[in-house]
């Protein structure tokens, strides 16, 4: 009798442990499938992405990328900040950017600007607002500033966007984003975003500079 109930104990056991580790199996499940839907939530679509960067595709991107071009904004970057030498040109945050009021009304339609980030290698960033013409090529600057220690960027700050993106009623499917430079002469305020466009023609404003990538219905 005690081998019967002895025997009965060790496949009870047997039982729990399997059931247990069951259990454990479904949970790790659970979690690579929380962990693969977050993941997935936090990026946002190529063709969202693509259309912020379709200025990487103008030919003022490669005129500046010209070693005479990058040694005047070396002199730019260091006449605006005294001591930040040797700066990088991050080529690939390149873009085109439009100056439009708070009512988003573009207010450089006959000027083509384009912006750039750029760091120290370190950690020390930036951005340069450039005027190309093509005619006869070449770049005015339109100002350097300093936005250490933010980089405004779009994929430099993408999951953290696409979080503040996805608590909207956005449609990420059909969106398009371009960078922009708000600025209101009469209030004497500015400030530096990107816009977001879906098909409904709903526009959204990602303000730059802030932790919390502040996202606005227009």
């Amino acid at each position: 009798m005690k081998k019967i109930i002895r025997s009965l104990c060790i496949s009870m056991a047997a039982v729990m442990f399997l059931a247990a580790c069951g259990s454990a199996s479904s949970a790790d499940t659970v979690k690579e499938t929380a962990a693969s839907e977050t993941d997935s939530a936090v990026t946002l679509p190529d063709t969202l992405v693509n259309s912020y960067y379709s200025g990487q595709s103008d030919p003022a991107c490669e005129y500046f990328k010209h070693s005479r071009i990058q040694k005047f904004f070396a002199m730019w970057v260091e006449e605006e900040t005294d001591d930040f030498t040797n700066p990088v040109s991050n080529f690939e945050s390149f873009t085109e950017i439009s100056v439009r009021d708070y009512d988003l009304s573009v207010l450089n339609p006959d000027k083509p600007l384009y912006y750039c980030t750029f760091s120290d290698g370190a950690d020390r960033y930036g951005y340069v607002i450039v005027e190309y013409n093509g005619g006869d090529p070449s770049i005015i600057n339109w100002g350097v500033t300093e936005t250490t220690p933010c980089l405004y960027d779009l994929r430099a700050n993408e999951k953290e966007i696409a979080a503040a993106l996805i608590e909207t009623d956005i449609d990420l499917s059909t969106a398009k984003a371009s960078r922009v430079y708000l600025y209101d002469k009469d209030q004497k305020m500015n400030d530096q975003a990107i816009l977001f466009t879906d098909e409904k023609g709903d526009n959204y404003i990602c303000y730059l500079g802030e932790e919390n990538f502040c996202v606005e219905k227009w």
